[in-house]
């Protein structure tokens, strides 16, 4: 069965002892009535009754300047909480799960500029379609989830062989040639950033360092053996909920570091978990939207030339009403080059709209994993008009999607919380909708 960004990850609750886990929920959460500050609905949401999040935190930012930068809750939850807890702060790190893909988007896009790994380079000599080997997968396919790869029960391991064991099983791929149709798809990101490796002559670690993170001045990493002391202390365990308990499921400080096995460069990349295991904290976030909403600029400087930007924002797969293609029961409904693309859609399926009233649309990437939420949004500057970027993380949560749906959209109760408090202030500043 394929999976997607909301089933990859199962919660598995077996029979709930607590209220807080499987307590029949209220339709709606009052969190955006008039007159509460941006801090007191963050800890709303922690201290929720019925659904309650162990951490959650936020940033806006209107053109260049920061409207909202805000946390609350913890980052760590000790044995004897809250004595021995430690509270999420400005410099917490998350593993951000699949907003991870516009990191790696972002690489894609230097490497093709540089001449090093086209959008459209032929990726035969690493994988084929067993059904159709004369139509060529390309990174284009790969970053807008029309490969014909899918997600399996089978992910690949992390030696030299790992990714080609997956790749030639037959459930790995949809009976569909590449470019025929879109379907979510995480391993995608896995080939990619092997492809990446072939191109380069390097490990993906190293690609990503080289080509995005110095570049733009980040701290963030994808293997947390990669991060320096000061941001090892400042990662946030993500939690999820059983039987009324907070249980650890990453990141958890009692554990030790695992190291990246030694594979050779082109081989599998899988370890890094460009697909989403990118910890990343939330000021370098938002250095990533800001090189959305600048148009691939960076500081003053082009860092990725404004063509290949707009091929990256322009829309290479659009949800038809007439389609059977994968939503992710509702949400998704337009695919850049790695980038969601946010159409303010609304019907029976739910839909991708940001805001109760409707009018505003965007780019960027949403994330979900092991019980956190996030997402990273921007609308791109334009003349007249400033444009804005936002971003979230939630870092635990007690209840399965099912039991936190959104009244508006296919988001959840939670999500559309933080998105209507960082919206309803882009509407006190006049900032037109998009």
């Amino acid at each position: 069965m394929a999976m997607n960004r909301r089933s990859a990850l199962k919660w598995g609750l077996s029979a709930c002892s607590s209220a807080w886990a499987c307590g029949q929920a209220p339709q709606a959460l009052a969190l955006t009535s008039p007159g509460k500050s941006t801090q007191e609905v963050l800890q709303a949401l922690v201290n929720d009754p019925q659904r309650p999040v162990t951490g959650v935190a936020i940033r806006l930012r209107v053109a260049q300047k920061t409207l909202i930068s805000a946390q609350a809750g913890w980052a760590h939850l000790g044995a004897a909480h809250p004595r021995d807890s430690a509270p999420l702060v400005a410099d917490s790190l998350f593993r951000i799960a699949s907003i991870s893909k516009v990191a790696v988007a972002l690489i894609q896009a230097r490497l093709h500029e540089a001449g090093k790994l086209n959008w459209d380079a032929d990726l035969s000599g690493l994988l084929n379609h067993p059904k159709f080997e004369k139509v060529p997968i390309t990174p284009r396919l790969l970053l807008t989830h029309r490969s014909g790869l899918r997600d399996s029960d089978t992910w690949p391991q992390f030696h030299a062989q790992g990714l080609a064991d997956v790749l030639k099983l037959t459930a790995t791929w949809s009976e569909h040639p590449p470019g025929a149709k879109f379907a979510y798809c995480n391993l995608g990101f896995v080939v990619l950033a092997t492809a990446m490796e072939r191109a380069c002559g390097e490990r993906f670690d190293a690609i990503a360092k080289r080509w995005l993170f110095d570049p733009l001045r980040m701290k963030a990493r994808f293997h947390p053996s990669g991060l320096d002391a000061h941001s090892k202390a400042h990662l946030a365990t993500l939690y999820r909920m059983r039987q009324g308990q907070w249980v650890a499921q990453v990141d958890a400080r009692e554990g030790p570091w695992t190291t990246v096995p030694d594979i050779e460069p082109g081989l599998n990349a899988a370890a890094f978990s460009p697909q989403g295991g990118l910890r990343i904290g939330m000021e370098d976030l938002m250095s990533l939207g800001q090189c959305l909403w600048d148009r691939g600029r960076w500081d003053g400087q082009s860092f990725i030339s404004e063509a290949t930007m707009q091929e990256m924002f322009r829309p290479q797969w659009q949800w038809s009403p007439l389609s059977d293609e994968d939503t992710d029961d509702g949400l998704f409904r337009s695919w850049g080059l790695g980038l969601q693309r946010f159409t303010d859609q609304r019907d029976a399926k739910g839909g991708d709209r940001l805001h109760r009233l409707g009018g505003w649309q965007a780019v960027g990437h949403l994330g979900l994993a092991y019980g956190l939420y996030s997402g990273m949004l921007v609308q791109p500057r334009r003349e007249g008009h400033p444009g804005w970027s936002l971003a979230y993380a939630i870092s635990g949560t007690s209840v399965p999607e099912s039991q936190a749906r959104g009244q508006h959209s296919s988001f959840t109760v939670w999500e559309e919380t933080l998105l209507g408090t960082m919206l309803d202030r882009l509407i006190d500043e006049g900032i037109a909708r998009t």
